[in-house]
Order: C-alpha cells, then structure tokens, then sequence
C-alpha cells in the first residue's frame, strides 16, 4: 500500500477532523440525511479532545505527509468502542479504512480488551460489509432522533443530575441492558457534570450521558432499565429501518493478518 499508519498526535486534529466533516456529510447526503456535525469545527474539536485523552487511542493514515483517514478508540472500559472512522472521499475503497480498522483492533488486543463495540450508519453496506468481513457481528439497531426535547415531566419519574452516589446503580444498569459496565465514562460524565439520571421510587431506572466531552454539540446515548421496542424488534426489521447499528467483535472472532 501507497499509504502508512501511525498513532495520532495533537498536530493532526484539524486535517483529521476536515475528513470526518466531509465523510459523514457526502455519505449521509447520498441518502438523504442531514450531516452529523453542522460544522468543520463540531467535527474536528471532539477529535482534538480524543487525541488528548490518554484514554483514547487515534491513528491516521498518511500518504506524501497528508492525512488521508483517522480512527479512534475509547479504551475507558474493558471493552473497547471504535468511533469515528472517517476517510477522504476521494481516498476511500483503497484499503484505507481495512488499515485504520486493522491497526485499532491489533491495538485492542495488545492490550487485552475482551471485544470490540462500535455503531455505524446502516445504510452504509459498504462499511457494513467491512466489519462483518473483519469478524465484527451486528448486535442491534438504534434510531437517531433529531429535535428539541419536549421538557415534559411524568409523574413518578425524577431527572435529575447525576451525582458521584449514584456510579455503582449506573453501572449496574449498563451490565443489566448492555451486559458490561463503562466505568471510565460514566465517571467522567458525573464528573463533568454531563450525565443525567431517571430516579422512580428511589432506584436508578435510566441514565444518559454526553458521547464525550467537549465545547461542541455531540449525540447523547440513553440507557434505560427497559429495552425499547425497537432494540426488542431489530433482529427481525431490515437494515434501514434504522439508521445505526452497533455491532460488535470479540477477541476470539478477531482476525489474525
């Protein structure tokens, strides 16, 4: 390959993060969709956070000194999340993606993560296509809901902010719906002031919580005590009934290149 990978450093945060503007927004624009960042700037600051995090993994992709991809990893917990991985238009189906993915996964398993998660446009099928040839596995689907909260309450539900006593009942309900626990970001959410909780009858129902930590807008991930109807359902609705999907690899499933 005409290209090589290394580790990410600060410098590459703003070309890395022009590639992730304009990757998300040409895919979703072929279908359809609105983009997922409204700006360079909402794209490349959570990249810069990633970079900085000494929790997080990033790699890049370079040919002739110019970044042409990225990836990155949350290795917070004991299993890894991979998001987002992004390729110059103009440099995609060359094997660049394979590489990133390939180059993350090698680096989950050195330092000995149990699997792999991470979510992905479902009407995408060529990335699709790509993880189940990398061994990953679709677990469910999940909409992306647009809009501005109705701030209604229901009687008996209490959202509030999460507080520092309330770690152990939000990791316990990650294990119960997700089947493991995310300590690392559930710490840092109630730490920086992110996560909020649903409290009925005095036990922890749901919790939610900022993708990561930054000066930018980013998608919010829900966790509820009940799953709704549409993860009960996704098994048997077809791939773009819903526009993400979370698929996820274990160890043993991983392939040795």
């Amino acid at each position: 390959m005409d290209f090589t990978i290394r580790e990410a450093v600060v410098g590459d945060w703003q070309d890395a993060g022009q590639i992730c503007y304009d990757a998300f927004k040409t895919v979703s624009g072929e279908h359809g969709f609105p983009p997922d960042f409204p700006s360079v700037e909402a794209a490349a600051l959570p990249l810069k956070w990633m970079i900085e995090h000494p929790r997080f993994y990033g790699a890049v992709a370079v040919r002739n000194g110019k970044v042409i991809g990225s990836i990155f990893m949350d290795e917070r917990s004991s299993i890894s999340a991979i998001g987002p991985i992004t390729v110059q238009p103009g440099e995609q189906n060359a094997g660049v993606g394979k590489a990133l993915m390939k180059a993350a996964m090698e680096h989950a398993d050195m330092r000995g993560a149990i699997s792999i998660r991470l979510l992905q446009l479902s009407f995408h099928n060529r990335s699709l296509s790509l993880y189940a040839k990398l061994g990953f596995d679709i677990r469910g689907a999940y909409g992306a809901m647009y809009g501005k909260p109705l701030g209604r309450r229901m009687p008996g539900y209490d959202v509030r902010v999460a507080t520092p006593a309330d770690e152990a009942a939000c990791n316990a309900l990650s294990v119960k719906v997700h089947g493991h626990e995310r300590p690392g970001e559930v710490h840092e959410a109630i730490e920086s002031g992110d996560a909020r909780v649903v409290e009925r009858l005095g036990r922890i129902t749901a919790y939610t919580r900022a993708s990561t930590t930054s000066p930018t807008p980013w998608p919010r991930r829900a966790t509820t005590s009940r799953p709704s109807s549409a993860r009960r359902g996704a098994s048997a609705r077809p791939a773009s009934w819903s526009r993400c999907a979370t698929a996820t690899c274990s160890g043993g499933a991983w392939p040795r290149a």
